[in-house]
């Protein structure tokens, strides 16, 4: 905290009073931390397509078996995570369904 106050032309006790008491400041630090989060999570995005690439490699032919090994269980991993995350998301639908039809029937009551 004492290198950022320092690269901000502030006093280290003053950062911690922005952070403390200053409600703006809090704000304004979440989002440009949100927004280096974003733009990380971009770039993460735009290496798919080259670590997929490079799993399918590690699983070919001629690569050792240990290596072959990890690899499957990576992309088994990631399949299994990606079915989870499909079907949380599709009960989470459901419940929202559930509980919008559940609202809109106690406004029409009332």
């Amino acid at each position: 905290m004492a290198e950022a106050a320092k690269e901000a032309g502030i006093g280290h006790r003053t950062l911690r009073r922005w952070l403390a008491e200053d409600e703006d400041f809090k704000r304004g630090l979440t989002e440009a931390r949100r927004t280096a989060f974003q733009q990380g999570m971009q770039r993460i995005q735009g290496l798919t397509n080259r670590a997929v690439d490079t799993l399918a490699e590690l699983m070919g032919k001629g690569v050792p078996p240990t290596v072959r090994l990890g690899a499957a269980r990576t992309v088994a991993d990631l399949a299994a995570q990606a079915f989870d995350r499909e079907a949380i998301l599709q009960r989470l639908d459901t419940l929202e369904e559930a509980q919008h039809a559940r609202d809109g029937t106690l406004s029409r009551r009332t």
